[in-house]
């Protein structure tokens, strides 16, 4: 299934989900390939930290170095299949996180799905989660547009071009919802590079995973707190 990412005008709304459109409750404006790295250690610049969260961290940073490289290694629909057993995976291990999906869940729909019914949509949230993730990490050795629109479609980039041809600057909003994270890569490659403000994670070498991923199709990546005022 396709993404869909769509661009309205002020008091409309945005629309970027895995597969399908969903409504979004927003107000929108308008909405170096993979380089390896595996010589540089995974625990490196970790040394004063507990020993669990070394491994922790590390275990997290090689898995996500090493899953990069293996994105583009199968077909998309093998890869995602993969990715989707993972979040199936983890889904098995508790959690705060998995106590907060089943919780919210019940708030959604709790008047009109059973215990059980929850309980199995809450596992598809991992599911999707997997999928999502997998894309994006696919998405990092998208090189042009063409590439790109074989899995996504995009619709209303006029709008956005319009708003950013009076000169005066445009504001995006969104949602953690699907693979958002393709937003950055989508504008970067369709010319409309943009700045992107975020908190940093806590790893160093995640947060540089992420700030490299947000620059890569053109995008300039702010550190909330440090660089904005």
């Amino acid at each position: 299934m396709p993404y869909y990412i769509q661009c309205f005008h002020i008091s409309k709304v945005v629309n970027v989900v895995h597969g399908k459109t969903v409504a979004s409750r927003l107000i929108l404006s308008t909405h170096n390939s993979f380089q390896s790295r595996y010589y540089t250690s995974i625990f490196a610049g970790m040394d004063g930290r507990p020993l669990r969260k070394r491994i922790k961290y590390g275990s997290i940073y090689g898995g996500i170095r090493l899953m990069i490289f293996c994105s583009n290694l199968m077909p998309r629909t093998w890869w995602l299949a993969w990715c989707g057993w993972l979040g199936r995976f983890a889904y098995a291990f508790p959690s705060r996180f998995r106590a907060l999906v089943i919780y919210h869940l019940h708030l959604a729909f709790g008047k009109e799905k059973s215990q059980r019914e929850i309980l199995d949509l809450s596992k598809e949230v991992y599911v999707m989660m997997g999928k999502n993730a997998g894309d994006i990490l696919r998405t990092w050795n998208v090189k042009n547009r063409a590439q790109l629109e074989e899995f996504l479609i995009l619709e209303g980039i006029e709008n956005a071009e319009k708003a950013i041809g009076k000169g005066k600057g445009v504001i995006y909003f969104t949602g953690h919802i699907g693979a958002f994270e393709l937003m950055i890569s989508t504008m970067g490659l369709v010319g409309l590079p943009f700045k992107v403000i975020g908190t940093a994670l806590k790893d160093e070498r995640l947060n540089e995973i992420l700030v490299e991923f947000r620059a890569a199709h053109g995008a300039e990546p702010i550190e909330r707190g440090k660089e904005t005022f």
